[in-house]
């Protein structure tokens, strides 16, 4: 038929471009002429809709794969240009208006799709499967396959442009699962809990606390800070971690707590028989109102603890029926103590780890300075009262 693409092999889409795009493009080779010539048609539906950043991007493209501008493409470049720089002086000329094509200045914020919903209920699924089916990932995938996989996350469900419902909850899902799978020690805890299906028990610290880091903080560190920075902070945050060592994971915290508890029930079951309630408690409450203090020798003195109102002529007139209920107190109340101070002491270290690994300096000085006032109250009477306050 004449056609510059009937004299050599090329798919039939290319008999629909222009005659000049195909003769000028002859000497290229197949797939830059191919995709040179595609970009200009791109150029030229982005030009027509309106869209002149991209008609200018795909210009630049096509130029570059035909190792020179295709005909035509000069001067729709030109044209985009032009139109470009005049729908910028009418943005910043009037607001709410509209430009001379009819078409709003004001860019107009996203609305749901079908698309974002099935995005957003495919995530949502994920989420029932594990951190690593959230992202995308393996769990074999090194920290940048992780962080590559975040980013396009982030910024495809980022509430303010995923209008789909429940989206908010997709993209705390997403922040979730990077903020555990970028850190090494939460990663390691985390694969210990669960299996390969992702679908394991999920285990708590013993104090059930949370991160405070938001999804939302996350995103905004991941996005918001020059990268050199970045990982210059990351690499200190690095080295700081070494020194002090990972937190222990959720096993052995739960190891470590174990003998306080059993103590703890045992000293109840240690009771006689005959008694259907404890006969003190440690703190004042329904029945027990009467407080006493212990007195029996080698119990520590003056452990405070509330009986009831028979006490007296139960255990009181027989001295070694209350020197044994005073060791129970002794032995409860330093269980107790024993529990509450390491509970303590696992909250401040994981106040200076999470301080350790903040933004900027003033932010770790401030966060470190708080971790250091935390109180350890239940270690100091632990010290006053036995002697000894090593958890």
């Amino acid at each position: 038929t004449g056609h510059p693409c009937a004299s050599h092999v090329s798919p039939p889409w290319c008999w629909t471009r222009p005659r000049a795009v195909c003769e000028a493009s002859e000497g290229m080779d197949v797939a830059n002429r191919d995709e040179a010539a595609r970009c200009y048609e791109r150029a030229r539906g982005f030009f027509a809709s309106g869209k002149y950043a991209l008609c200018i991007k795909f210009c630049d493209k096509s130029v570059r794969l035909a190792n020179g501008a295709l005909p035509g493409v000069a001067e729709l470049k030109s044209r985009a240009e032009a139109a470009f720089s005049s729908q910028q002086s009418g943005n910043s000329g009037a607001s709410g208006g509209e430009d001379r094509a009819g078409r709003p200045e004001a860019r107009r914020r996203p609305t749901e799709s079908s698309e974002q919903s099935a995005a957003v209920a495919a995530i949502l699924e994920k989420k029932r499967k594990g951190h690593y089916e959230v992202l995308g990932v393996s769990k074999e995938a090194s920290e940048e396959e992780i962080k590559k996989a975040y980013r396009k996350l982030a910024l495809k469900f980022h509430p303010d442009k995923n209008k789909a419902a429940n989206a908010d909850e997709a993209f705390k899902a997403i922040g979730t699962a990077f903020a555990v799978l970028s850190d090494p020690a939460k990663r390691r805890s985390y694969d210990l809990g669960y299996g390969d299906d992702g679908d394991g028990p999920r285990r708590e610290t013993p104090h059930g606390a949370a991160d405070d880091v938001s999804p939302e903080d996350i995103f905004n560190m991941f996005f918001g800070i020059d990268p050199r920075v970045r990982r210059a902070a990351e690499a200190r945050a690095y080295r700081q971690h070494r020194r002090a060592g990972p937190p222990p994971n959720q096993l052995q915290q739960l190891l470590q707590v174990l003998p306080l508890l059993l103590l703890f029930l045992l000293s109840f079951w240690s009771y006689p028989a005959q008694y259907q309630d404890p006969p003190f408690s440690l703190e004042r409450r329904g029945k027990y109102q009467v407080e006493r203090a212990t007195q029996a020798r080698g119990v520590p003195r003056d452990i405070p603890y509330f009986v009831a109102d028979g006490f007296q002529a139960k255990h009181a007139r027989d001295p070694y029926s209350l020197a044994r209920l005073e060791h129970l107190v002794k032995d409860e109340y330093e269980s107790s103590l024993r529990y509450s101070c390491y509970s303590q002491k696992e909250q401040q270290r994981r106040l200076f780890y999470q301080a350790r690994i903040l933004r900027t300096r003033q932010q770790r000085e401030d966060a470190m300075e708080r971790a250091r006032a935390y109180k350890l109250t239940a270690c100091d009477q632990l010290q006053d009262v036995f002697g000894f306050n090593n958890i």
